[in-house]
């Protein structure tokens, strides 16, 4: 079973939430999710809380990636490296960093 790696955009001060949806109503790509008959979002592994996520629909794939807005940081869960790319250029805009956080159970081992 293959486990997701996480990406973080961060930022000092941390982005706020206006300056996420200014950024949100740019992109043409970007869509709220259909919260009608349940509030989590399940990519995966990963299950989110619908508050303040966001769906992009412009990966090649079709898949639909959401990231979520956070007071801290920006999350999106279940990369790949055409989302790793897009993701760099959202940090780009928002003057912030691109943390990748690798899954444990994704990491291996040199003894092996």
């Amino acid at each position: 079973m293959p486990y997701f790696d996480d990406l973080y955009i961060v930022r000092t001060p941390p982005v706020t939430l206006a300056q996420w949806n200014a950024l949100v109503r740019r992109q043409h790509d970007f869509q709220l999710p259909d919260l009608s008959l349940d509030c989590h979002i399940t990519v995966g592994d990963v299950e989110l809380d619908g508050a303040n996520v966001v769906i992009w629909l412009g990966h090649s794939s079709g898949q639909a990636v959401p990231l979520q807005w956070t007071a801290r940081h920006l999350y999106i869960p279940g990369i790949d490296g055409e989302t790793v790319t897009f993701v760099h250029a959202l940090a780009a805009q928002l003057d912030a960093c691109v943390v990748h956080k690798v899954h444990p159970m994704n990491v291996v081992s040199l003894a092996e």
